[in-house]
């Protein structure tokens, strides 16, 4: 079986294989955005008054747990097999005493002899914003053939990230200094401190210092005086936005650069968009330890996702409005007929946004 498969993928032209890949997997998320959404309309309406901080925390796996029931059963309905090698939840046992439900094993089957697909996905990206229907919550999948894509190793859960435009190759790097690397992309791309924007992570997290490592990038950013952007979550999205090169994709898309500790699944996903785009990436395994991470390898795009990139696939459907990064509405004419979802898909031709409509 295993051997079939693999003459299989080598006969199939990679431009082939991701016209079939496209035809599919965005459809998976767009169901996933929406059933995500109408889930959290249905909690809403059915509670009483406004929930509170403790009925919101109670309904984050339940949210998980229904979004990853309905991606399960569409990539169960695609004819790829579907091999996961990575699922955000895992590492939510840390801060909330459980794992959240994640996307583990095979889905699919060959009927029409297409490869074995390798994939790596956050169900719901934002979970806190999907759960208080607020901006920036999204579903995600990355997808390449098999050895293509970083699997998630037991117990590894997050990654120190630099994600920027490919000008930052050969010119910053995770081992040098915060601010030098602030300069010399500033340098590289003829432009002044404030039009760069820095996105990092929070370094606080309900009044705990649950990210000290990010307080040095933050610092670097100040100094520098970059416009520098704090967000409590969801650093996937702008990871998107950071890799594309303005000079390409026009003002629209103003040179940005994601910086700081992320999840393992968010990180290893922005390598394949970055590994198909040409943009830039490097990461390093996060542990408290410092001298410990100091030996960990230094991981670039081809670490990360070392597919060819004619045949990655990134998806990411808009559970909600994206007002920040890409400015796309969220799930919308919710009606007994269907609704529409807005779906990033990128690949090695770019980056393209798709209006999917579905009966609800």
């Amino acid at each position: 079986m295993v051997n079939a498969e693999r003459n299989i993928q080598e006969e199939l032209p990679s431009t082939e294989l991701l016209h079939q890949m496209e035809r599919y997997y965005p459809q998976a998320t767009a169901r996933a955005a929406i059933g995500t959404k109408l889930f959290v309309q249905d909690l809403h309406r059915n509670h009483v008054g406004v929930p509170s901080k403790e009925i919101l925390k109670g309904w984050k796996p339940q949210v998980d747990g229904r979004a990853k029931e309905i991606l399960e059963s569409e990539l169960n309905d695609i004819p790829f097999v579907t091999i996961s090698v990575g699922s955000e939840g895992a590492k939510e046992i840390l801060y909330a005493g459980e794992a959240a439900p994640s996307l583990q094993g095979t889905y699919g089957d060959n009927r029409y002899g297409y490869p074995t697909i390798w994939k790596v996905s956050d169900v719901v990206e934002g979970t806190d914003f999907a759960v208080t229907d607020t901006p920036q919550a999204t579903s995600v999948i990355a997808l390449t053939p098999p050895e293509g894509i970083m699997p998630t190793p037991k117990d590894a859960h997050h990654m120190v990230k630099f994600v920027a435009p490919h000008q930052a190759n050969g010119v910053v790097s995770l081992l040098k200094n915060p601010v030098e690397n602030l300069y010399n992309l500033i340098n590289v791309l003829g432009i002044k401190p404030k039009e760069l924007t820095q996105v990092t992570l929070n370094p606080y997290k309900d009044g705990k210092l649950t990210r000290a490592i990010n307080l040095q990038y933050i610092e670097a950013a100040r100094k520098v005086g970059v416009n520098l952007e704090i967000i409590d979550a969801g650093d996937f999205v702008p990871g998107l936005r950071a890799i594309l090169d303005p000079k390409k994709y026009g003002t629209e898309y103003s040179p940005m650069i994601v910086v700081g500790r992320s999840g393992w699944e968010e990180t290893i996903m922005n390598g394949a968009a970055a590994a198909t785009l040409g943009g830039f990436i490097e990461a390093i395994e996060y542990n408290e330890d410092p001298r410990i991470m100091a030996q960990n390898p230094l991981w670039t795009a081809k670490d990360l996702a070392p597919a060819p990139k004619e045949t990655i696939l990134v998806s990411t459907s808009f559970i909600t409005a994206d007002n920040n990064w890409f400015d796309q509405q969220g799930v919308t004419k919710i009606s007994e007929k269907g609704c529409t979802v807005t779906t990033l898909v990128i690949t090695h031709k770019g980056l393209g946004f798709r209006k999917i409509e579905l009966p609800s």
